[in-house]
């Protein structure tokens, strides 16, 4: 009986972990989440940044062959 008694209670026990594991786990996930939709838009700036700077060469370049009356 005193053993019975003993189960039920570590069952309670890991129930009561089970439950702030599962809490923690979905924190992680949110978090990650968010840090990827970060990377995401990060690394969207960056190829918009990157592409600016395309176009910006490609229009020093024609500049340069406007002067030298071709573009």
């Amino acid at each position: 009986l005193n053993q019975f008694a003993d189960l039920k209670i570590m069952n309670t026990q890991l129930r009561g972990e089970n439950k702030k594991l599962k809490v923690l786990l979905q924190v992680a996930t949110k978090e990650i989440q968010k840090q990827r939709k970060g990377f995401v838009s990060d690394l969207k700036g960056f190829q918009e940044v990157e592409l600016g700077v395309k176009v910006y060469h490609m229009f020093e370049e024609c500049k340069k062959k406007w002067e030298g009356k071709s573009c």
